[in-house]
């Protein structure tokens, strides 16, 4: 299980654009991922990194996605890497009635689309005391006709969360995903996408319920 560094959740919407009059930026913040030795950007920038004070050189696995913090230093985009978030890409397999059950519940804490994702930051329950693994996992239902796609993402946690067991066992667990969208949309049109997910609602008595909730994750249709 893993949580989220906050100072880059908080920045999980703020993706910065560089003009091409600045050369130096500092906290410059994107999603990357790191192709023939540089971090290509969601905003298409490919910088070369010459100062990594992030602790880690585990972005360097090429395809590793990741969500970066970094300061611009010139006109070459060379970088120096303060924090990197490590990115799940979980591919969304078509959608079956089997998958239609009651699920541990998940939360959306930000969202963003770029770079041909959808981006979630995601809160869940989990009780530290047990070995249970948690799985997210994605599926997705079409309708070609209104070109329209929901997602839904659900959460494998052995009713590790308030509905089922006392919440004073519970801790609030964190991870970052990215949905890959290429291979579904056609380019150049505008599609619909919603997001369903089982979420907790408490009640006046302060018990819980799970409810599937589905919403749209983005005003109008999107274009890749």
């Amino acid at each position: 299980m893993k949580k989220i560094l906050l100072p880059l959740v908080c920045c999980l919407m703020a993706t910065s654009c560089l003009k091409e009059s600045n050369f130096y930026m500092e906290n410059y913040t994107d999603f990357a991922t790191f192709y023939e030795g540089k971090l290509v950007t969601d905003n298409a920038y490919r910088f070369s990194v010459v100062d990594n004070q992030s602790g880690t050189e585990a972005w360097k696995k090429e395809g590793e996605r990741s969500f970066i913090k970094c300061d611009i230093l010139n006109r070459n985009l060379e970088i120096r890497l303060k924090n990197v978030l490590h990115v799940d890409i979980e591919e969304a397999l078509p959608y079956t009635e089997e998958e239609n059950e009651p699920d541990d519940p998940v939360e959306v804490m930000d969202q963003s689309i770029s770079g041909g994702y959808i981006n979630l930051a995601l809160e869940y329950f989990a009780n530290p005391s047990s070995n249970t693994a948690h799985v997210l996992s994605c599926y997705y239902e079409a309708n070609a006709a209104q070109d329209e796609f929901t997602f839904y993402v659900l959460h494998e946690g052995n009713d590790e969360n308030p509905a089922c067991m006392d919440e004073k066992k519970l801790e609030r667990q964190s991870e970052v995903l990215s949905i890959p969208l290429w291979n579904l949309l056609k380019k150049g049109t505008p599609t619909k996408l919603n997001l369903c997910l089982y979420q907790l609602k408490k009640a006046d008595d302060n018990t819980y319920t799970i409810e599937q909730s589905t919403f749209p994750l983005y005003k109008g249709g999107i274009v890749l």
